[in-house]
């Protein structure tokens, strides 16, 4: 990303989404699906399951129906997602922990955890490598990171669409596959498999879309922002430039570029600085 996030009022955006979260979660649900299929393909029995930034839990309460024995630990910034995780969760003789923390100081001891998931989250730490840095800590021997992040060519219509220039929409910027993929091999992981997609969801229109981005809490929360971003003329630009993307079907649609990978931890130390990134790419795929 260009500009270091607001982490308070990221928090905020996502402490007032929480309620109706999940009624709007379609791209992080076919998100979900997309890392689940991978671990069809992976060999783990993990005792203990880390979701870093768990949201309300969806990805969770799938884990725990897939490796029944295992316990849960939900991890997320948001307090108000973390208590509607914790009310859609089950109620009793639960496996499922929660704990409201930063993914990049998190309170656990080293080595506690076997799998670490985490869908659409990563891209919103404030840094990255420090993020990764405190997931391979958090892992033992021959542990999992299983995880998905936004790409650059997230919400690319609404960029273009933005009057005036594209670098100055209030979209935020996210990592490559390239980068993340360095990112991971810096922190130690090995035998990194990255693959990035496409999906494009459709709208009725522009006041659509940013009422759903709104109920995932998906907010421009650079540090440094203008806490206007204009008014009735500049969004009613902003309606008029959109429609030129409106498809034969009648409505707009917006791209999200997801960055999907995997990883192990099987050494005991990250790697020295200056040690080369060697990493898989999969495959690219357009939905």
């Amino acid at each position: 990303m260009n500009a270091p996030l607001d982490q308070q009022a990221m928090v905020r955006a996502f402490d007032r989404a929480a309620r109706h979260y999940d009624q709007a979660a379609v791209l992080p649900r076919q998100a979900a699906n997309i890392l689940l299929e991978r671990l069809e393909l992976l060999r783990i029995r993990p005792e203990c399951i880390l979701d870093a930034g768990s949201g309300t839990g969806h990805g969770a309460r799938r884990l725990a129906r897939r490796y029944r024995r295992a316990r849960v630990l939900h991890l997320d910034l948001s307090h108000a997602m973390l208590c509607e995780a914790r009310r859609l969760g089950p109620r009793w003789f639960s496996r499922h922990r929660y704990l409201c923390a930063s993914m990049t100081a998190i309170p656990l001891r080293a080595g506690s955890v076997q799998l670490v998931y985490s869908n659409l989250a990563l891209h919103w730490c404030a840094g990255l490598d420090r993020a990764l840095g405190e997931l391979y800590r958090v892992l033992g021997q021959e542990g999992l990171l299983l995880f998905s992040c936004s790409g650059p060519d997230t919400l690319q219509e609404l960029r273009d669409s933005w009057p005036g220039a594209p670098e100055e929409a209030p979209v935020h910027r996210f990592p490559d596959l390239h980068t993340v993929g360095d990112a991971v091999v810096r922190a130690g992981f090995t035998e990194p498999v990255l693959e990035t997609d496409r999906l494009v969801l459709c709208y009725a229109g522009v006041t659509e879309l940013l009422r759903e981005l709104r109920a995932l809490g998906v907010r421009y929360v650079a540090a440094g922002r203008r806490r206007s971003l204009g008014g009735r003329r500049l969004y009613a630009e902003l309606h008029r430039r959109y429609e030129r993307h409106r498809q034969a079907n009648g409505r707009i649609p917006a791209t999200f570029e997801l960055v999907f990978g995997h990883a192990w931890r099987t050494g005991d130390a990250p790697p020295p600085p200056g040690a080369q990134a060697v990493y898989s790419i999969d495959r690219l795929r357009r939905r």
